[in-house]
């Protein structure tokens, strides 16, 4: 039992990790000039498992930017164009939302299987 809510609360450590990751594109998804002063990249989180345990990494996106025209913005180019974060709002919508009902849903096994635990021994 105990192994099995080790694994429970590192997954959904992993999935609160991912709807920060899609929280933080959303707000930034209109980010132009960043520390390194390109826009802000987005970034994504990758699942995998090792012994059974779902692991989680952060990796940044290989196609972070594309052009937008607009001429009479600050940051345009000498041809007009702005360099603006790739990020589509509906997919980071999505993924926070998926990642806040698996982690509910996780919550609520851990929860049942506490209440099954108590019973069993209330029982004995």
């Amino acid at each position: 039992m105990y192994i099995n809510q080790l694994i429970l609360k590192k997954a959904i450590s992993a999935h609160a990790q991912k709807q920060r990751i899609a929280e933080q594109n959303l707000v930034n998804a209109q980010s132009l000039n960043g520390p390194n002063q390109n826009p802000y990249t987005r970034e994504m989180v990758v699942f995998s498992q090792k012994d059974g345990i779902m692991q989680s990494k952060v990796i940044r996106a290989k196609n972070p930017y594309e052009y937008s025209l607009d001429p009479s913005h600050p940051y345009a180019n000498e041809k007009g164009f702005v360099l603006k974060p790739k990020i589509n709002k509906l997919i980071e919508g999505q993924d926070r939302t998926d990642a806040m009902q698996m982690k509910n849903t996780l919550f609520k096994i851990i929860s049942n299987s506490y209440k099954e635990f108590k019973r069993f021994f209330d029982n004995i």
